[in-house]
Formats: structure tokens, sequence, C-alpha cells
């Protein structure tokens, strides 16, 4: 599931920058769960909102303009539908965590309370949900392959935070292959300031648009096929045409190779040969063989039917 539809070319008007195509496009969700977005609740648990005010009233238009984005995901058309993932143990101890998330006290064990999804933009029946150990979901988790089976090459990403797990995972996503879409305002830092370095960071590396935008490109009722013909210019050459038939007639011996031939069957037959094997190597490098009765053969026979020309000209003779 290669972005352009082949691996090593792309075509003259290659570009990040294409509306999504449903067929070939996932939602992904990155870390809005209780533990992370909520005031005094799991990693906040001391904080009110009136202590981090921008960070948690963005959470929450974050999560509201991604409610109809999920919902057209969800309709049908988009090949990947929602993927979500949270901070989450595959050990109930989080023996598993990595060590930046065990130096940073972002450890949840598996089950752990806190773990789950906000309740505004809950997980439905066939949304994904990958539990992550690390800041990059592609770096610890199956997440690509889980994409690369859904038949995915466009990635709408959202969640927080817009200049940590979201940047990381945009990087990473584009680097893996994937054409990657920013929903500007489903992200979510703590400051107007480290939002907008976290957009200025991913610039290179994805497209940003509303979720406005995002929810028409889903709902479009032909997204555009972002699997392009590769060039002719870039196609293999064709195979060269077939060799022509070899002559079944056999070709007639020059005067010098019929005179040898019939210098060395007198020679021969004066020293009392009867019989005579000629060797020769084909031209597949297979080698062939046959014994004559030397006083029955002509020697033009013997120099055009069983390969004596060939077998002399090994000799020198020829």
């Amino acid at each position: 599931a290669h972005a352009f539809g082949h691996p090593h070319t792309l075509p003259p008007s290659a570009t990040r920058d294409l509306p999504l195509s449903a067929a070939h496009s996932a939602v992904l969700v990155i870390d809005f769960q209780r533990h992370l977005s909520l005031p005094l609740s799991g990693l906040h648990a001391a904080t009110p909102r009136s202590a981090l005010p921008y960070f948690f009233d963005r959470v929450d238009a974050a999560t509201a303009a991604l409610q109809p984005v999920l919902a057209a995901a969800r309709g049908g058309a988009c090949g990947g539908g929602v993927v979500y993932t949270v901070i989450e143990a595959l050990r109930a101890d989080g023996r598993d965590s990595s060590l930046d998330y065990k130096l940073s006290g972002l450890v949840l064990g598996k089950g752990a309370e806190g773990a789950e999804v906000l309740p505004a933009i809950a997980p439905m029946e066939n949304d994904v949900v990958i539990p992550k150990t690390a800041c990059s979901v592609f770096n610890a988790t199956n997440l690509e392959y889980v994409l690369r089976n859904m038949g995915v090459r466009q990635v709408a990403l959202a969640g927080q935070l817009t200049e940590q797990c979201v940047q990381s995972a945009v990087r990473d996503a584009a680097d893996r292959g994937f054409l990657v879409t920013v929903i500007e305002d489903a992200c979510a830092a703590r400051s107007e300031e480290a939002h907008a370095r976290g957009l200025e960071g991913m610039r290179g590396f994805a497209r940003i648009v509303s979720a406005d935008q995002v929810v028409r490109e889903l709902l479009a009722e032909s997204a555009p096929e972002q699997a392009p013909v590769i060039p002719s210019a870039t196609l293999p050459s064709p195979p060269p045409p077939p060799l022509p038939p070899r002559p079944t007639t056999p070709r007639s011996p020059s005067h010098e190779v019929l005179a040898a031939v019939t210098a060395v069957r007198a020679v021969l037959l004066a020293g009392g040969t009867r019989l005579l094997r000629i060797t020769v190597v084909d031209p597949s490098g297979q080698t062939r063989s046959k014994a004559i009765v030397l006083k029955d053969a002509a020697p033009a026979a013997l120099a055009r039917g069983v390969g004596m020309t060939a077998g002399m000209a090994g000799l020198g003779i020829a």
C-alpha cells in the first residue's frame, strides 16, 4: 500500500498536499485519554482547570472538532477507519514501558484506570485501540503493520501533545511512506506557543488542515485515487524480441572445409579406422557425440550432417 502505488517511482506531479482518498485513509487519534487530558485526574490530579486553562480548554475544543471527523471515518468509505493509541503497558506492572516513560512518570499498567479514551470520543465496535509504551506510536507498536493490512496510504492525525507525541507520529509516518494530514484544530498542547511550535515542526512532513476539511474529503462522493499510473518513462523496458529460428536446411561446407575433411577421412581409412566418433559442444553448452561408419560416410555428409565442421574448427583444422 504505497502512497503513489509504486515503491520506487513518483509521478512528475507528486506532492504531499493531496486531499484524503477515503478508501486508502485512516484517522489516528493519539493519547486523548483520561489519565492525560482531564483536570484533577490522573497526571493532573493536583491541577485544576484554572491552573492550566489553555490546555484543558484546547482538549475540549479538539475533541469537539474531532467528533464529526470520527463519524465520517466510520461511515464505511474510509478504508482504515478510526485508530486510537493510548499510553498503556502490556504488563500489569508496566515493566515493558520505555525508559523515557518511566523517567517521565508515564507508566500505566495493563488495564489501569485512566488508560481509557475520553468519553466524548469513545471508541466504537470496529475502531482499533492500540496501547503504546513510548512517545512514537510507530516505534512502540505494530501500528504500521495494522495500517498496511487495511490498505492505508494516508493518515489523518489528531491528539496530544501537538509538539510531542503527535509530532513524533507525523515524522515517523512520513518516514514509513505514508502521506500525512494533521488536523490542526483537533490537536492540543499545554500552551499556544507549544502548539504553534509543534505545527511548525510538522510542516515539512505533512499538510495541516482543519477538521471541517477532513470531513469534506472523507465524505466526498468520488474521492480521487491517489495511486497514479507510473509514467511510461519509468516502466521497465520490454523484453527483447525472440531470436529467429535456426535454419532447418544445413549450409553446405566451404571448399576449404570439404578438402580438409576429405584429407582426414583418407588418412583415417588408410590407417584402418572403421568407426569415427565426433564430439562437439553446441551453443547451449551441451556436449553431443555421434559414432559413424567412416567408409560409408561421404566427406560432404561428414562436414555437414554430424557436426564435422564444428569439430574440425575446434581442432584448428578448419
